[in-house]
């Protein structure tokens, strides 16, 4: 998280705040937990994706492209877990 935001500067997005009800509902259960955190999963891959034409060194683009690998791979796994456990949203 500091490393990107060391990178963004003055365009990093400033602290989030959380919804406590948004935070319940997300974890009332197995099949929306799993939802949840496949969606993060998924912006998390948007986001890089997203961010990659903006990285103009080699080395903070190839950092990206790990990281999205990484997240992609998170993704599928819990699209996995929940299709076989008859979770299909």
């Amino acid at each position: 998280r500091e490393a990107l935001a060391a990178l963004l500067g003055t365009a990093r997005v400033g602290r989030l705040t959380l919804n406590q009800t948004a935070i319940a509902t997300a974890v009332a259960s197995r099949a929306s937990i799993l939802r949840t955190a496949e969606l993060l999963e998924n912006n998390g891959v948007a986001t890089l994706n997203g961010a990659g034409k903006y990285l103009q060194s080699a080395d903070n683009l190839l950092i990206a492209g790990k990281a999205v690998s990484v997240e992609a791979r998170h993704a599928a796994a819990l699209r996995d877990v929940r299709e076989q456990g008859g979770l299909v949203a």
